[in-house]
């Protein structure tokens, strides 16, 4: 800044945290593992979604994540309860354009 390196985080990026729709695929495919109940199915589902967030192409991502939430009702409450409250951090992202 003017010159200086800068370290660590300033209060606005702080208290407003905020996740790019690409990590937040990332963290779902993560916990997925993390849960053991990956699928041929649901890795379908969510690499379909990964493309359409890559292609940036917003209505088609939001529908392959609208998609996922019948899939994730059929896993353990647990695995379920997570992997939704992703998905919905994904859907806000994906439709507030946080790339």
């Amino acid at each position: 800044m003017r010159g200086r390196s800068v370290t660590g985080l300033a209060l606005y990026e702080a208290t407003d945290a905020r996740y790019r729709d690409w990590e937040l695929i990332e963290v779902l495919e993560v916990q997925i593992a993390h849960h053991g109940v990956a699928s041929a199915v649901l890795d379908a589902a969510v690499d379909d979604a990964r493309a359409a967030i890559e292609r940036h192409d917003r209505r088609a991502a939001l529908e392959q994540l609208d998609r996922l939430r019948p899939l994730l009702e059929t896993l353990p409450e647990s695995a379920a309860a997570d992997l939704g409250g992703i998905v919905d951090g994904l859907i806000e992202a994906v439709g507030h354009e946080i790339h």
